[in-house]
């Protein structure tokens, strides 16, 4: 994790040096952009390990930003937005968003959240398995592979993830608290919707590329399942 490289996107100048030196000063090595187009222009031109957007940003908004770098990355990005909004949660990660903090957090829970989050992206998440198979669909660790039919599909970090841990039980039943410590490394809240939002767009891909929308079957009361 240590000089892990690290993209912040925000126009408010006083917390976007105040976010930065508290990354610094942990090891990050960090670049900062002040407004949406330069902060697109830096994601394309490099290679980070995460990306931190806020929603707010001129002259275009901090989703605009996400859905661009979703069209061609799958490079982990938090949203920083100014208070709990369940709405700008949704719009998030239907646009692909793999975190949210409200600006409202200490700086210190921030950058425990920051650190979870690569460590999960940069770890050894999963079994010693390069690759798993189930009813025709192959993941392979390798550079995050995802092939059905012999079509591709792009998937976040923590898409991969949660997918990967349910094709490796395939056909069992794994709980929402179970995916939510494993995949999301935090407790699960009845109100959370997080793994939800995870679910309904990597169910959207696989449907994409021919799967039936069944295969990620949700079973009420008790948790999903692939196939």
């Amino acid at each position: 994790m240590p000089n892990s490289k690290v993209l912040i996107i925000d126009d408010e100048v006083l917390f976007n040096e105040k976010l930065t030196d508290l990354l610094k000063a942990n090891g990050f090595e960090v670049e900062q952009s002040y407004d949406s187009e330069n902060g697109l222009i830096k994601a394309e031109g490099s290679h980070y390990q995460l990306i931190i957007i806020a929603t707010l940003l001129p002259p275009l908004d901090g989703f605009f930003v996400l859905e661009k770098l979703r069209k061609q990355s799958d490079t982990p990005v938090v949203m920083l937005c100014h208070s709990h909004c369940d709405k700008k949660r949704l719009i998030g990660y239907q646009k692909g968003a793999d975190d949210f903090l409200v600006k409202s957090l200490s700086l210190e829970e921030m950058l425990v959240r920051i650190q979870t989050l690569i460590r999960r992206t940069l770890g050894n998440p999963f079994t010693q398995s390069e690759i798993v198979e189930s009813n025709g669909l192959m993941l392979q660790k390798r550079g995050q592979l995802v092939v059905y039919a012999g079509q591709k599909i792009i998937l976040t970090p923590i898409q991969f993830r949660l997918l990967w841990t349910l094709v490796e039980s395939s056909k069992k039943v794994l709980s929402k608290p179970y995916l939510y410590q494993t995949v999301l490394d935090r407790a699960f809240k009845p109100y959370d919707r997080t793994l939800d939002m995870h679910l309904s767009r990597i169910r959207k891909k696989l449907v994409g590329i021919g799967m039936s929308a069944s295969c990620l079957k949700t079973v009420h009361g008790k948790g999903y399942r692939f196939f």
